[in-house]
């Protein structure tokens, strides 16, 4: 299988869903360590997708917010 930068992909794609999915299907038939290998990753990335999937199936493959959901210290407007 050829190398892929999974970082330089994400970057350029607008729904990286699909490379998640496939990283996720060859992570499951080939375990983590090869897969972060050939994704260019690390085992942290490949094994929260694979979470993800798990918990959620395919639109937990979905990027999320990362806004808080609470801030205390915000300051309200008027």
């Amino acid at each position: 299988m050829i190398k892929i930068n999974y970082y330089d992909l994400y970057r350029e794609m607008k729904n990286p869903s699909s490379m998640r999915l496939n990283m996720v299907l060859y992570a499951l038939e080939h375990g983590i360590s090869q897969t972060a290998g050939e994704f260019g990753t690390t085992r942290v990335t490949v094994m929260k997708w694979i979470k993800r999937y798990k918990e959620k199936g395919r639109s937990g493959l979905c990027d999320v917010s990362r806004r808080p959901s609470h801030s205390p210290s915000r300051i309200l407007k008027d």
